[in-house]
C-alpha cells in the first residue's frame, strides 16, 4: 500500500469542495482509500496530464471531481532495498512500500 502525502493545496481545496458541497466528502474518501491501494483501479480513471501539468496525474473522485496527484520516490526505502538487494540490509515487517504518492493539487469541481 502506498503513503499519500497531502499538500496544503490539496487540504485547502478540500475543505472549499466540502464546505461547497457537503455530500462529496464520501466519493473523496472512496476514491482516496483506492488510491492508496490501486492507483490504477479501473473505478478511478487515473490518466496522465499533458501542457503546463505534465507529469502530473488525475483520477476521478466523482462525475464532475478530480484529484491530481503525482508518484514520487522515497529515498530512504529505496536505500533499504539496495541494501536487502546486496544482502547488507533487512526489512522491517510489514513495509511494503516502495513509493509514495503526493497529493500535488487541486481538488476541482
Amino acid at each position: 500500500m502506498r503513503e499519500l502525502l497531502w499538500s496544503n493545496a490539496f487540504r485547502r481545496s478540500l475543505r472549499r469542495a466540502v464546505k461547497r458541497q457537503p455530500r462529496v466528502l464520501r466519493d473523496i474518501e472512496v476514491a482516496l482509500r483506492l488510491l492508496q491501494a490501486d492507483p490504477f483501479a479501473t473505478q478511478l480513471a487515473t490518466h496522465k496530464l499533458k501542457g503546463s501539468l505534465a507529469g502530473t496525474r488525475a483520477c476521478s473522485a466523482g462525475y464532475d471531481l478530480r484529484i491530481l496527484f503525482e508518484f514520487v520516490r522515497n529515498p530512504q526505502m529505496e536505500r533499504r532495498m539496495a541494501d536487502f538487494r546486496e544482502g547488507t540490509g533487512s526489512f522491517p515487517a510489514g513495509s511494503g512500500i516502495t513509493s509514495t504518492a503526493r497529493r500535488h493539487g487541486r481538488v476541482l469541481p
